[in-house]
């Protein structure tokens, strides 16, 4: 569901890492309605390895929150700009957070 929500709100692409996410399989794809096969999918290890690298080449990197002071609709959403989502039970990992803008 996230990535044909990502694909319907025209976000350029979505970043899975190979830990903590399932895999891209049959059953993902029709979960995504096929949206999964149009949108630009990038995969990585863990977001540590890759979020520090996207920052270096200038990418702001923001995390979504339950617990937000600001809603996502009433927030600018830059243009060179990283949402993470954090998963249910946890949310955003404390490593993530270090490494954020806001």
């Amino acid at each position: 569901m996230i990535i044909r929500s990502a694909v319907a709100g025209h976000v350029d692409g979505v970043i899975l890492p190979k830990k903590g996410c399932s895999d891209l399989n049959a059953l993902a794809i029709k979960a995504s309605a096929g949206t999964a096969l149009r949108g630009h999918i990038y995969h990585c290890k863990t977001l540590m390895d890759c979020l520090p690298d996207l920052r270096d080449a200038g990418f702001l990197i923001y995390t979504l929150r339950a617990d937000a002071n600001t809603s996502v609709f009433d927030f600018h959403i830059p243009e060179r700009c990283i949402l993470v989502l954090g998963n249910e039970t946890d949310g955003v990992s404390a490593d993530i957070e270090t490494l954020a803008h806001g």
